[in-house]
C-alpha cells in the first residue's frame, strides 16, 4: 500500500505541475520592449521577457542582427556564432629589405670562394720553379714538357666518378628514353582519337541529314499543342474567375470573412502598444513637400494618442530623417484561445472549413 501511496503522490506532485505551468503560461503575459534611433545610422532593439525575466529575449540591430536567449539567466546560443580567433601578430617582412640582405650574403659567399681560389693558386705557383716566374727563355722541349707535367697534375687533381653517380647517370637516360617514349605513344593516341572524332562527325551529319524530316515534323506538333493551350486558357481563366466570384459572394463566406476580421481587431486592440513616445525631425527639402507630408500625418490618430511629437523643418535643403521612438506592452495567450474558441463556435466559419476539406 505505501507504494501505490508514493506513486500515487508523484503523479499528482506532476500534474500539479503541468497545471500549475499551464495556468502560468496562459494567465502571465508577455511583456514587450522596443526601440528604435534613426541619426547617421540606423539603430534598434526590442526585448521580450516572461515571469520575472526568466525568459529573456533580446534581438539588437546596430550593423548586424544579433540574438540572445537567457533562461533562468543561463545563456542559450541561437545559431552557429563565429568565434573570431586573435591571430599573433607577425613580424614585418619587406620584400626590398630581404632583397638586398640575399643581395649582400651573395657577395659576401663570392669574395670567399674568390679569396680561396686566390691561395690555391698562388700555393701552386711556389711550388713550380723559379725558372717559370720570370720570362722563359728556354727551348721548346722544355716548354712542352712543362706543359705535359701540368696537364698530368690537373689529371690527378680531378677527382674519379663513384658507382652510384654512374648508376644515377644510366637510371636518368633510362628515364629520359621512357618519357620520351611515352610522349611518342600520347601523340598516336591523339591521333587516332582526332581520326575517329572525325569519322564520328561525318556519321552525325548524315544522321542529321536523315532526321531533318522527323525534326520538321515534331516542330510542328509542339506548336499545335501550343495553340491548343492557347485556346483553352480563356476558358479556365473564366472558371476560376467564376469560382472566386461565388466564393466572395457567397453569404456564409461573407459572414465568416466579417467575423474572422473583427477577431483581428480585437486582437490589434489587446496587443498594440500601451505606451508610445518619441521625437521625429524631417524635411523633405523643400518648404512646400514638408508641409504635405505633415498634413497627411496629421490625419491619422497615432500622434494624438500617444506623446510622438513631429518637428517638419522647413529650412533644410535636403531629405533628412531623424528622431527616437519606443514602444510597451504586454501579450496574454488567453486572448488567442478566446478568439480561436470564437471562431470555431461560428457555423459559417464551420461551413468554409468543411467545404475546403471535401
Amino acid at each position: 500500500m505505501e507504494i501505490l501511496f508514493l506513486v500515487l503522490k508523484l503523479i499528482g506532485i506532476l500534474l500539479a505541475v503541468i497545471v500549475f505551468l499551464i495556468v502560468t503560461v496562459i494567465v502571465v503575459p508577455v511583456h514587450y520592449r522596443i526601440g528604435m534611433r534613426v541619426q547617421e545610422s540606423v539603430e534598434g532593439a526590442a526585448e521580450f521577457h516572461w515571469l520575472c525575466h526568466l525568459v529573456n529575449l533580446q534581438i539588437r540591430y546596430e550593423k548586424d542582427l544579433t540574438f540572445q536567449l537567457r533562461i533562468f539567466g543561463i545563456p542559450i546560443a541561437l545559431g552557429r556564432q563565429k568565434k573570431v580567433k586573435q591571430e599573433p601578430q607577425k613580424a614585418i617582412e619587406d620584400p626590398e629589405i630581404l632583397e638586398v640582405a640575399q643581395d649582400q650574403l651573395q657577395q659576401s659567399e663570392n669574395r670567399e670562394h674568390s679569396e680561396k681560389r686566390g691561395q690555391s693558386e698562388s700555393f701552386q705557383e711556389r711550388q713550380e720553379p723559379s725558372e717559370g716566374r720570370g720570362h722563359f727563355e728556354g727551348s721548346k722541349e722544355q716548354l712542352e714538357c712543362s706543359k705535359n707535367e701540368k696537364t698530368a697534375k690537373i689529371s690527378l687533381e680531378q677527382p674519379e666518378f663513384p658507382e652510384d653517380q654512374v648508376k644515377r647517370k644510366v637510371s636518368q637516360s633510362a628515364e629520359d628514353f621512357g618519357s620520351s617514349a611515352r610522349r611518342t605513344a600520347g601523340r598516336e593516341k591523339q591521333q587516332t582519337e582526332r581520326k575517329d572524332n572525325r569519322n564520328y562527325k561525318k556519321q552525325r551529319k548524315n544522321r542529321g541529314f536523315q532526321n531533318i524530316p522527323k525534326k520538321i515534323h515534331n516542330f510542328f506538333s509542339r506548336v499545335h499543342q501550343w495553340v491548343i493551350e492557347v485556346k483553352k486558357k480563356p476558358a479556365l481563366m473564366k472558371e476560376k474567375f467564376q469560382n472566386i466570384k461565388t466564393i466572395v459572394l457567397e453569404e456564409t463566406n461573407k459572414c465568416a470573412f466579417i467575423v474572422v476580421i473583427k477577431e483581428f481587431k480585437r486582437l490589434a486592440r489587446h496587443y498594440s502598444p500601451r505606451n508610445v513616445s518619441g521625437e521625429l525631425l524631417f524635411s523633405m527639402g523643400e518648404p512646400s513637400q514638408t508641409g504635405k507630408i505633415l498634413g497627411v500625418l496629421s490625419l491619422f490618430p497615432f500622434w494624438t494618442r500617444y506623446e510622438v511629437h513631429l518637428f517638419p523643418d522647413f529650412y533644410a535643403e535636403s531629405f533628412y530623417v531623424k528622431g527616437e521612438l519606443q514602444m510597451k506592452g504586454y501579450i496574454r495567450s488567453w486572448h488567442i484561445l478566446l478568439s480561436l474558441f470564437r471562431l470555431i463556435k461560428d457555423k459559417n466559419i464551420r461551413t468554409v472549413i468543411a467545404r475546403f476539406k471535401a
